[in-house]
């Protein structure tokens, strides 16, 4: 290789979350680091509904590498404080239920609230803010960033790697890795975009960002109500139907909010619906809200601020995640959907990972596809069951009461990883000992929601079946839900105060001071045995001095 630059332990290709967040952790190990993009911030982009997966993964990177700045992001009040008031607040996720061409009904709706312990509520993330933020963070903690840089060429030589740009200059390291998205340099430059896609989601996409959408609790009938917990327009929000959903995902719901804006958009599915050539993408998007009424009261005094965007499919695979020398992180290596907002929480969660294996790689100079190989799986893993989770969530939409208990399958598998986590996190919070997370990938299951859980990859696993069968029409929706529902009445993994076993109450908990005192009371003594042998081997007192400040102090955004 030529001795024309210096080398670099690390480039990253790419200025966004992920490329950010790895910097800031390897540049706190010591490691130099230099990001290239081939733009610049602040730009826009989307991915921005944050899960409690994702905020716990940036709490232990901020913890784990004493990174600040991330911590900051890893919670809506930490945001507020530190960082923008251009983020908005996610209280819940909320699914309301829609017909064509009727108005919708207020029993066919489901939420989820966001518990308010240990940290408060989720965020949404106006990228453009939080993305210039991160990579500045890095380039504070040492990263060196070379922005408006466009590389042509990538050469694996036997001691590092060479990356041309295109003014002629070669830029070194010893590993690169890909975080710059759907047109991955290398998935291109290698040829490893796998053909035909692997994946059996098909669906495809129209977006942008709008003002003047009006809260949807505004929007029904005077005398009708959900009765929720919380209001739609202080989470995100989707609208599910036969054969699609949509997002909407305000940045101006809360009492500081300095950002009118709001992140809208619909997915489709592919083998129902198909894009008609002669619209623009604008007039896509409202030829599909126009199917439902409750919508258009919604959307009737909304524009856009940007351009609309429609995409073709969304889903593409890589037939490797990494090689010699570098590895396609997050998006790079592929995509899903949408749906469930898990592409930011599995970049996280892969983020940590490498993390841990890039440091390892160039103590000992081994950066082989061999020592990589089981964090590329991993990543691989955690898009096929993404895949799977999101397949069937499209597969639930043609019935109300399929989704109701389709649902009901990912948030048992939310909490049981919530659980998983937050028990590595009470233990540091007690101890101060970040090698607690060390090899936290490492599971029976990986890829899987809940990774530690053989209860939860059973009941998964069956009610995935029951999906198909109401596909093929083997069964009826209505058959098919119940079987699910009994499937989740099994469950001794989650307190039955997440009401997960009773169908018929459509959201999961109330964020009450009793309700955290009857979790407690599970966690010490109602829970089996084995599950509290497994999650609770850690003292109780954190969590009861939270659930007394959430009573003393109670949230207001």
């Amino acid at each position: 290789m030529s001795q024309s630059a210096s080398m670099h332990d690390v480039v990253i290709l790419g200025s966004g979350l992920a490329g950010s967040v790895l910097a800031c952790a390897l540049v706190r190990q010591n490691l130099s680091v230099l990001i290239v993009d081939n733009s610049c911030h602040p730009r826009f982009a989307i991915g921005e509904s944050m899960v409690p997966r994702s905020s716990q993964m940036l709490r232990i990177i901020a913890q784990q590498y004493d990174v600040p700045e991330i911590l900051n992001c890893s919670s809506f009040h930490g945001l507020r404080k530190h960082v923008t008031a251009s983020c908005g607040v996610k209280k819940h996720f909320g699914f309301v239920y829609h017909r064509p061409h009727e108005a919708h009904r207020v029993e066919e709706a489901t939420q989820a609230p966001i518990p308010r312990l240990p940290h408060g509520p989720e965020s949404h993330l106006y990228r453009q803010d939080i993305d210039a933020y991160l990579t500045f963070a890095a380039v504070r903690h040492g990263a060196e960033l070379r922005p408006n840089t466009h590389v042509k060429e990538v050469e694996i030589e036997p001691d590092g790697v060479a990356l041309v740009t295109d003014k002629g200059e070669t830029l070194r390291a010893r590993y690169v890795v890909d975080a710059s998205g759907t047109r991955s340099l290398l998935a291109e430059k290698f040829q490893m975009r796998q053909t035909p896609v692997r994946s059996r989601t098909n669906s495809w996409s129209v977006f942008s960002h709008m003002i003047d959408v009006h809260p949807f609790e505004a929007c029904l009938p005077p005398g009708q109500r959900h009765d929720m917990p919380e209001r739609w327009s202080q989470g995100t929000l989707h609208h599910i139907f036969d054969g699609g959903w949509f997002w909407i995902i305000p940045f101006g719901n809360h009492d500081s909010a300095t950002n009118p804006l709001c992140s809208v958009g619909v997915n489709l599915d592919g083998t129902k619906f198909q894009r008609d050539p002669s619209l623009s993408a604008e007039e896509e998007f409202w030829k599909y809200v126009r199917r439902f009424p409750s919508m258009e009261c919604q959307f009737k005094d909304a524009r856009a601020v940007r351009n609309w965007i429609a995409t073709g499919r969304l889903q593409y695979n890589s037939e490797r995640q990494a090689g010699e020398r570098f590895f396609l992180l997050g998006h790079a290596g592929g995509f899903i959907d949408a749906l469930h907002s898990r592409g930011i929480a599995n970049t996280f969660y892969m983020v940590h990972a490498l993390a841990e294996r890039i440091p390892q790689a160039v103590a000992r100079g081994d950066f082989s596809y061999a020592f990589f190989e089981d964090i590329a799986q991993l990543q691989a893993d955690l898009t096929d069951y993404n895949d799977r989770l999101v397949n069937g969530s499209y597969g639930s939409f043609m019935d109300f009461e399929l989704w109701n208990a389709w649902s009901r399958v990912w948030l048992l598998g939310v909490t049981i990883d919530s659980l998983r986590i937050g028990r590595l996190m009470s233990k540091y919070s007690n101890s101060g000992d970040s090698s607690l997370y060390r090899g936290l990938y490492r599971a029976d299951w990986p890829g899987s929601i809940a990774p530690d859980s053989e209860e939860f990859e059973t009941i998964f696993t069956a009610c995935e079946a029951e999906i198909g069968a109401a596909r093929q029409s083997l069964k009826s929706p209505r058959a098919a839900a119940q079987a699910i529902h009994d499937w989740v009445a099994t469950a001794k993994s989650v307190p039955p105060t997440l009401n997960l076993h009773v169908p018929e109450r459509r959201y999961t908990l109330t964020n009450s001071f009793l309700s955290h005192m009857q979790f407690l009371w599970w966690r010490q003594v109602g829970a089996p045995a084995t599950v509290r042998r497994k999650y609770f081997d850690y003292g109780a007192m954190p969590f009861m001095k939270s659930a007394f400040r959430a009573l003393l102090q109670p949230e207001s955004v």
